[in-house]
């Protein structure tokens, strides 16, 4: 796992580097970055956004044959299951599809949480830029002090070390010791290159707050989703789903640096902020009821000038062919084109009489 930690773990780096170069603290670079990630996620939230409102409009059309089916399959499941999916194929609705579509954004955020990881737990070979062997031989020095104390991340704890006593480290070099010791992991008192400790202190704070945050932000959802055909079964389920990560994460909050934790408390908070926003301006609710009210304007106007059309044919006026053709069936569409082309052949030919 560690080795495809750190595949993933590198390109985030440089992007961390060039943050923390921008603004040398290391609370503000993550800030930066989570800012960075955002705006590069954006068009796929826009995508996945549009993607809602046409997949609602589609479920929406389906409803009321949903509704039948439901009805004729009574309480068999596994038949309503089949017969729907069926019906979704035939209608032309992907609903792998549109699994994926919605799985996308979260797999890309995953991706990238995944790199901060490795980013925040090795912060003097990612953000510094130090060899590997410049960091097995201080590895080295530190395991052989006195009472020294090695996390499992031996790279924060050689920050902690340096900083403490950077004389003994001398043998790295000058400038090695010094860009340690410079290097600023402490923001509002906070330390994010430490993992937190359970009391009260700043850094469980962190974790803490983040899992407040991820709750609201699940509750935004919930009160943006307005799904039409969700089972009362599966919407339970669903929801149960949505605090899966928050479970999953909270061991990782809790045990890893507090940098992690941090990065998502600033990512969701923005994520709330660019829900929001989206909800104002592309909001799904209010696009597909205007949809639908257009829809119903556009029946309403068709029906208007079918009875126009009916009522001129029926006074005897000349009535163009085009107009004509909406307010016949195909069966008579064709009819009339058959019999026109019978008065054509006649005007040439003469009269054909044919056997009915």
């Amino acid at each position: 796992m560690g080795s495809y930690l750190r595949i993933v773990s590198v390109p985030f780096g440089y992007i961390m580097r060039l943050c923390y170069a921008v603004v040398p603290n290391y609370g503000l670079a993550i800030i930066l970055f989570a800012i960075l990630t955002k705006i590069l996620m954006l068009p796929f939230t826009i995508k996945q956004q549009k993607n809602s409102i046409k997949r609602e409009i589609e479920q929406r059309k389906l409803k009321p044959k949903l509704d039948q089916l439901k009805a004729k399959c009574g309480n068999n499941k596994e038949l309503y299951n089949r017969e729907s999916m069926k019906l979704q194929q035939e209608e032309g609705l992907n609903s792998m599809g549109s699994l994926g579509s919605g799985c996308l954004l979260p797999l890309i955020q995953m991706v990238i949480v995944v790199g901060v990881i490795g980013v925040v737990s090795g912060p003097l070979s990612h953000i510094l830029g130090l060899s590997g062997d410049l960091l097995a031989n201080a590895t080295g020095i530190l395991k052989d002090l006195k009472g020294a104390q090695i996390s499992r991340y031996p790279e924060l704890s050689l920050i902690e070390a340096i900083e403490s006593n950077p004389g003994l480290f001398s043998s790295l070099g000058e400038d090695v010791v010094e860009s340690i010791s410079k290097f600023n992991t402490t923001l509002i008192g906070i330390n994010f290159a430490s993992v937190p400790k359970m009391g009260w202190n700043l850094t469980i704070f962190v974790p803490i707050m983040t899992l407040l945050i991820q709750f609201a932000s699940i509750i935004q959802m919930n009160r943006n989703n307005i799904s039409v055909n969700s089972d009362p079964s599966q919407a339970k389920t669903m929801k149960v789903m949505q605090f899966l990560p928050m479970a999953l994460f909270s061991f990782v909050y809790f045990s890893m640096p507090v940098g992690i934790a941090f990065y998502w408390m600033f990512s969701t908070v923005l994520t709330m902020v660019q829900s929001a926003v989206l909800n104002r301006t592309m909001n799904i609710k209010e696009t597909v009821d205007s949809y639908f009210e257009e829809e119903q304007k556009n029946r309403k106007r068709e029906r208007e000038e079918k009875t126009r059309i009916q009522k001129q044919i029926a006074d005897g006026a000349k009535v163009p062919p085009e107009e004509i053709e909406k307010v016949s069936s195909k069966k008579e569409i064709n009819k009339q084109k058959i019999n026109e082309a019978r008065k054509r052949m006649a005007d040439k030919y003469g009269e054909i009489n044919d056997e009915e």
